[in-house]
């Protein structure tokens, strides 16, 4: 919905102001483990050093993303999310945000255990991942006025 729009515009404009050299993937399956094979598909997924549309005809990727976005929007998403964070951990994702529509919130995991919820007001930061790029939490969950 609504995250997934302001997400992919604010990621687009981002990429276009600083020339940024990465890809944002939506709903890509990553591989997090091998016998049994297990594949996730977060939201977004961002890779860095990786071509804008190299990865744009992949269904799954071997490749690990530096920063994966989950969207608990549901029930049933919010509760798989332990396990999930457990197995991006396990892959070597160096963050992951998720965007808990519920409370218009977004909760923040560092690959070294740091953990921190933002709230609609505050502005969500990567500077190590994505210099530069400032998202005010509330915004993710506004009607786009430019997709009307």
């Amino acid at each position: 919905g609504n995250v997934i729009l302001n997400l992919s515009k604010k990621l687009a404009e981002y990429q276009q102001a600083v020339n940024w050299s990465g890809a944002a993937c939506f709903e890509l399956g990553i591989v997090t483990s091998r016998d049994p094979d297990t594949i996730l598909s977060p939201a977004v997924s961002l890779f860095r050093d990786v071509g804008p549309f190299e990865l744009a005809d992949e269904v799954v990727t071997d490749k690990t993303p530096q920063l994966v976005i989950e969207v608990a929007s549901t029930r049933d998403r919010q509760q798989s999310l332990s396990g999930k964070l457990h197995q991006y951990r396990h892959r070597g994702i160096e963050l992951v945000w998720i965007v808990d529509t519920s409370s218009k919130s977004v909760l923040s995991h560092a690959a070294e255990g740091e953990e921190h919820r933002y709230a609609d007001e505050e502005t969500l930061a990567c500077e190590k991942l994505l210099p530069g790029l400032e998202l005010r939490v509330g915004d993710l969950f506004e009607d786009p006025s430019w997709w009307k």
